[in-house]
């Protein structure tokens, strides 16, 4: 199918005198399972083939680009859709760059877990089983609503230049809410999440957590008023935290537009700091052998015992501020390029929780927000505390809920007292649990 397309789209191309252009097709197998309590309530299954086309006309030292989506193999919608795109593309202006051209080597990675692709059916069901066999397991919380998906992913990309690769990646998504209900009370605890393969999923792990969350939410308390508190944030909350900020700022766009708080070579967070964005991390959300425009994805040191080292870039702002893409330009969900970065990582500390813990006299700990979104440019935060513990002498203790915390994200990595030995992956970052001071809790 995708290569019936290409040829398709590639012939009304030629036929329309297109010049220079670049296409993305994609062909996108789902498989769902969806749960009404413990019951299995429906199986639905579909496939989508989309494509994305990009049409640049070149203006002198600029060029426009033209961006358009579609999905029918009709020709003369096919042929609608580039006119679309012609149109637009002699509508704006942006600098001139190179798209890639063959011959690039590209990385080895293995990004598709082979008992999805072999067989999806089965491999659904196992899981599904293995969900609610674990769920039934614990009283005091019963399932009320769930989602388990995989996603088979087939890309093509190729470009007026010659250029053609190809992919085949695998990706889950799951989720599920578990209710706990006393007399006078009732609490739930909704996760929801991608996971690049099964092993990630962790369900013997995972469950016994969810369900003591919401267990623990009937008798949380309202935490009390901190001017200073110590903060211990797990992988799922700094990634929330860490990626519309420290993600944006790291990026060539970033410095273009002049909104960037972060200068090459300075001392930006603690010394026991180091981030990476990883487009070859095994195990990584966004791990695959190439970005949205072609180039090689790869690893790139950002920041080095504290000190900001490097920018990510794309190759539009490669181009602006005469560096190389590495590899971050990010493909959105319409089609156009993104500096973005791949994958997050950040290096393991000495400490292992059990540990940090248990050096920490008074402070807290953060399960879940009810919306972290911290300010993109700034970095400030002020956002409800929806699940959480108090820590005292070493020990986690009373469950809280409510109250606000506040703070601001690039404070918040020069203020490290701890960083754990364990990471856990979260969607496209892989994050250890890290411990940081003079935050505000208000009630």
């Amino acid at each position: 199918m995708i290569e019936e397309a290409k040829n398709l789209i590639e012939k009304q191309l030629k036929k329309l005198n297109v010049e220079k252009w670049e296409l993305l097709l994609t062909k996108t197998f789902t498989i769902e399972n969806q749960f009404r309590g413990f019951d299995l309530e429906i199986t639905r299954d579909y496939e989508i083939l989309n494509y994305f086309l990009r049409i640049f006309v070149d203006k002198n030292d600029k060029m426009g680009i033209g961006v358009v989506q579609g999905s029918t193999l009709d020709e003369k919608i096919i042929n609608e859709t580039i006119n679309s795109a012609i149109k637009m593309a002699n509508l704006n202006s942006s600098i001139k760059y190179d798209l890639i051209s063959p011959g690039s080597k590209y990385p080895t990675l293995d990004i598709a877990e082979n008992k999805i692709i072999s067989n999806p059916f089965d491999f659904i069901q196992d899981i599904s089983e293995k969900l609610t066999n674990i769920i039934s397991r614990y009283k005091g919380v019963i399932p009320t609503f769930g989602k388990l998906r995989a996603y088979i992913n087939d890309k093509k990309l190729v470009n007026y230049l010659g250029l053609e690769l190809d992919s085949k990646s695998t990706y889950l998504f799951i989720e599920y809410a578990l209710k706990a209900e006393s007399t006078n009370n009732l609490a739930e605890y909704w996760a929801k999440s991608y996971f690049k393969n099964s092993d990630q999923l962790d369900l013997e792990n995972r469950i016994p957590k969810w369900a003591k969350i919401a267990k623990d939410t009937l008798v949380a308390k309202r935490p009390q008023l901190q001017k200073s508190a110590t903060v211990l944030f797990p992988p799922i909350v700094l990634k929330d935290a860490f990626t519309n900020t420290i993600g944006f700022h790291i990026t060539g766009k970033s410095k273009v537009e002049k909104i960037s708080k972060i200068k090459i070579g300075d001392q930006i967070a603690s010394k026991e700091f180091n981030l990476t964005d990883n487009g070859i991390l095994t195990g990584g959300l966004r791990t695959h052998p190439w970005d949205g425009e072609g180039t090689p994805q790869r690893l790139t040191k950002i920041i080095e015992n504290g000190v900001f080292i490097s920018r990510i870039y794309d190759l539009k702002h490669a181009q602006i501020l005469n560096k190389k893409s590495t590899g971050n330009g990010i493909r959105s969900s319409n089609g156009t390029i993104e500096n973005d970065f791949t994958n997050l990582e950040i290096s393991p500390g000495n400490t292992k929780l059990s540990d940090i813990i248990s050096q920490i006299k008074s402070g807290v700990i953060v399960e879940e927000f009810s919306w972290l979104n911290p300010n993109r440019i700034t970095g400030d935060f002020g956002a409800e505390i929806r699940n959480g513990y108090i820590i005292k002498n070493g020990e986690i203790s009373t469950p809280i809920k409510g109250g606000n915390l506040s703070g601001n994200v690039f404070d918040m990595i020069k203020n490290i007292e701890f960083i754990s030995i364990e990471r856990n992956f979260e969607e496209n970052t892989l994050i250890p649990y890290i411990v940081c001071k003079n935050l505000i809790i208000s009630s």
